[in-house]
């Protein structure tokens, strides 16, 4: 009994195209087109992307840069939308936010897998990192030179000594506090010593 109210979609809408210069909208039954794999667009924060997967129900992109006038803390969302389309947004290219003096504070969303070498290096004004629940891989120097750093936030328990990259964590500030989650504890003290953080920055649970 799952026939008829087949026409329910079919009501006009009038005055639709009474915009001066408006032009016929196609029929938008159609899911905006996903652009192809390794187009830049850009996010609706003004943020560059890069098509990483176009496939499945909700497409892929990698954070590339930020906008241009990004200053104090910047978040990489969980999802980013353009032209109407939401994507998953699941890695950080490699030098994305090198040598930037403008940023204090980073956030890195939950979609996040993985952060490229040299994504935060020596972003000399950072002093809080909040690194998201999924990240796995961050690679080498990914954080080399934040001398600044006074905390930074691991809420993932996915990270082991072959998805850190040597010097992940190298030259960042000896004043610095690094939060891991209780049951990460003895792991990721050995891990991040190992990734270049000194032996004198103070790696607390919670």
């Amino acid at each position: 009994t799952s026939g008829g109210g087949t026409s329910s979609g079919t009501t006009d809408k009038p005055g639709t195209t009474d915009k001066p210069g408006a032009t016929e909208q196609p029929e938008e039954n159609d899911k905006p087109s996903v652009p192809k794999k390794g187009t830049k667009i850009k996010g609706n924060d003004g943020s560059t992307y890069i098509v990483t997967s176009g496939k499945g129900k909700t497409p892929t992109v990698q954070y590339i840069a930020p906008k241009s006038t990004a200053k104090g803390t910047v978040t990489i969302p969980a999802k980013a939308k353009v032209d109407g389309v939401s994507y998953r947004v699941t890695s950080i290219a490699d030098n994305a936010f090198k040598n930037n003096k403008k940023i204090t504070k980073v956030v890195i969303g939950n979609n996040i897998v993985s952060i490229g070498k040299n994504a935060f290096a020596k972003c000399t004004k950072l002093v809080s990192v909040i690194i998201g629940k999924n990240v796995i891989k961050i690679g080498k120097d990914a954080f080399a030179g934040c001398k600044k750093l006074k905390k930074i936030v691991i809420k993932t328990k996915k990270m082991t000594k072959k998805s850190v990259a040597k010097g992940a964590f190298r030259s960042v500030g000896k004043k610095v506090v690094v939060q891991v989650p209780k049951s990460e504890y003895k792991a990721y003290k050995k891990l991040l010593r190992a990734k270049g953080l000194s032996k004198k920055v103070k790696i607390k649970r919670y």
